[in-house]
């Protein structure tokens, strides 16, 4: 049982690769067939959930270990939250806060929506890596701990391998949720060149 398709085509990927895709080769040939469909994610979070089918194949069949990842891996993913929202109620509010940033975050809504067994699309490691680059940018305000900012650029690059999307202002989104209705069809309406796209306030970015 997968709890979306997002987690199902996760898992083809990873299928797929383990089968002998090639690392480059980004095609969905399930989807679409004969040709496939070109898929937009990375391989990033395909990587772990290979070693861990790998891991448990060692000692499980292949559909007892591929279960057992599916539930390791956003199992160990949820630890890295505790850790890292911990990691940021120290930085903001002192080390004796570090154990009700951990806490806030296991009564967090996200923990049990988007950490369950069985998640494993990438939705989980770039809120893990988003709590670590902001805490970890604010830690590296202090000179002694400037090294810290290294940690950021890392889990920003990091996430950004994952999607793209992690990039985006938070303070575009309310205008660009009002206006995306608009925008979709000024741009049906007018061509979807790029030079329709950027016209106006109908950027290509309202459109995801």
């Amino acid at each position: 049982m997968f709890r979306d398709t997002d987690d199902a085509m996760r898992m083809v990927q990873v299928r797929d690769l383990m089968a002998g895709q090639s690392w480059y080769d980004m095609v969905a040939h399930r989807l679409d067939p004969p040709q496939g469909l070109l898929s937009h994610w990375s391989r990033i979070v395909d990587t772990p959930l290979v070693l861990l089918v790998k891991a448990f194949g060692l000692l499980l069949p292949y559909e007892a270990a591929e279960r057992a990842a599916r539930i390791a891996f956003p199992f160990l993913l949820l630890v890295g939250l505790f850790r890292a929202c911990a990691y940021a109620a120290q930085v903001f509010a002192g080390p004796r806060m570090a154990i009700a940033g951990a806490i806030a975050a296991a009564l967090c809504s996200v923990a049990s929506w988007q950490f369950p067994p069985g998640r494993i699309d990438h939705h989980a490691p770039q809120i893990l890596l988003a709590d670590h680059r902001f805490a970890a940018m604010a830690d590296s305000l202090d000179p002694a701990r400037a090294g810290r900012a290294a940690w950021a650029a890392a889990a920003i690059a990091l996430s950004l391998g994952i999607g793209s999307r992690t990039c985006r202002s938070s303070w575009r989104w309310p205008r660009r949720r009002r206006s995306r209705t608009s925008c979709r069809a000024s741009v049906q309406k007018s061509g979807s060149s790029p030079s329709a796209r950027r016209s106006g306030s109908c950027s290509s970015r309202c459109l995801w």
